[in-house]
């Protein structure tokens, strides 16, 4: 998961505003790039674009240079700027962002609300992408009122990322290599206490710091039956898991460090560091999306697999993610044509030319070469009949350097409709994560923690100072 600051204040940004107000009015802008040009050549800048000298700028720089050879009337701008939110507001207020760029699923939101990109919707369709996408990442992810604002460049869904080794030696593993599955969260805390009793290594490693425990909380706690807020008929939002429910589910956390002994003695843990024990042998399993930095830790992608989550009392639901490609505020039709067109080419697409599968073979053979996991897949950004999501399977499948049967059960569940997939909280989301850090480092520390008062505690919290003044 990609972790951001949380949305600026609205009385921050209309000083932001305000300062920029000069700036603009002096003619800074005039060279954004906004609109194409009169002679019908396009401009197109594009954020994310590598700043450190190595193959993945050398093979961009390449990429830039055939795609403008194919297409004379556009011509490519690369921009550094990867999306952050200390630097967005600045530059949106500006007219400095862009003219495309990727977002994660959770600031989409934010960024419609804000009237900061462009409906994309025509785009779309005269570029084939809008028929061929998967749509309930289109109807879901990527629109508000009835029009789409971006397009998903990846998504995943989350999933338990095991080490297969300590797997096998705490006997979890099945005569084939298939992890058994836990059925429900209490049998993945018995999974996990069987891994401690036999290696000695903590069985399950939860994220507690950086929003990223709340992050997961959310999850479990949907399973348990929680909803964690809902919109009023007047458009305002109101804090609701203080709920039995919701205690039941932060008990479970509390029982993992004080009735199964099975989580790390170390009760600060962000994301990071949960992926650092899990490929150095340190713990049994962690939640998470597919991670791809785990060779970065040296560890054998033999050793490396995913299972589902397990279903909670309530649902069996799995919380989904990703990146969205965005085109910015005051971006032209023309423009966002040539966006679509551009991931096209290298290799976004629902269909894919000769060259576009041997640029995308290229990149799974470097990924091999270079120990990168590959195994598992991701859920389809398209249609199950694209022809892109077929090679990449094929892809996939030929370049895989890890157990298939140890992600085996995680792919599966990816087309298995019995798991619900659910979206991110849709108002003040990392405020509400970073509150849950603080409930679940509470019980992790004190044995007599009431998780009652503390989820009490929290959802006045969060209703008081993050929900009653999101229109202040």
């Amino acid at each position: 998961m990609y972790m951001y600051l949380e949305e600026k204040k609205m009385k921050l940004k209309k000083i932001i505003s305000m300062m920029l107000a000069v700036a603009v009015a002096a003619g800074i802008c005039a060279s954004c790039g906004k609109k194409a040009e009169d002679d019908g050549k396009v401009t197109l800048s594009i954020g994310g674009w590598p700043s450190n000298e190595g193959d993945w700028l050398d093979t961009m720089n390449k990429y830039k240079e055939d795609f403008e050879a194919e297409n004379p009337n556009i011509t490519i701008k690369p921009d550094t700027w990867g999306f952050d939110l200390k630097t967005f507001y600045p530059k949106a207020e500006s007219g400095l962002l862009p003219d495309t760029f990727d977002t994660p699923f959770t600031e989409f939101k934010k960024l419609t609300d804000g009237d900061y990109v462009e409906d994309v919707t025509e785009a779309l369709k005269k570029t084939g992408f809008y028929d061929n996408m998967n749509t309930r990442l289109r109807d879901e992810i990527c629109s508000k009122d009835g029009k789409i604002y971006a397009f998903p460049r990846k998504a995943y869904a989350l999933g338990v990322n095991i080490n297969l080794k300590l797997w096998n030696e705490a006997g979890l593993l099945e005569a084939d290599g298939t992890p058994k599955q836990p059925k429900t969260w209490e049998e993945l805390a018995e999974f996990a206490q069987i891994i401690k009793e036999k290696t000695g290594k903590p069985g399950f490693t939860l994220c507690t710091t950086n929003n990223c425990g709340g992050w997961f909380f959310t999850n479990i706690a949907w399973s348990y039956g929680v909803d964690f807020m809902e919109q009023q008929k007047d458009g305002t939002w109101k804090a609701t898991f203080d709920t039995p429910e919701a205690v039941e589910a932060l008990q479970f956390i509390k029982d993992l460090k004080w009735k199964y002994n099975c989580v790390p003695s170390n009760n600060l843990i962000d994301q990071e560091e949960a992926l650092k024990l899990l490929a150095t042998y340190q713990t049994g399993m962690i939640l998470d999306g597919p991670r791809d930095t785990i060779n970065k830790y040296e560890m054998d992608t033999m050793d490396y697999g995913m299972i589902p989550l397990p279903a909670g009392p309530k649902r069996h639901v799995a919380l989904y993610g990703g990146e969205l490609r965005c085109c910015s505020k005051g971006t032209t039709l023309a423009q966002q044509e040539a966006a679509y067109n551009w991931l096209a080419f290298i290799g976004t697409n629902y269909e894919l030319s000769d060259d576009a599968k041997a640029r995308s073979e290229a990149n799974y053979q470097k990924n091999a070469a270079d120990k990168v996991p590959i195994g598992v897949k991701a859920l389809s950004i398209w249609n199950e009949n694209a022809e892109s999501l077929k090679f990449r399977n094929e892809m996939i499948d030929k370049y895989t350097n890890m157990s298939p049967n140890g992600v085996r059960l995680y792919n599966e569940s990816l087309y298995d409709s019995s798991i619900e997939l659910q979206a991110e909280e849709p108002a003040c989301c990392q405020d509400l994560y970073g509150l849950l850090d603080t409930i679940i480092q509470t019980v992790y520390t004190d044995k007599d923690a009431d998780c009652a008062a503390l989820i009490k505690q929290a959802n006045e919290d969060f209703q008081k100072n993050f929900l009653d003044k999101l229109d202040q």
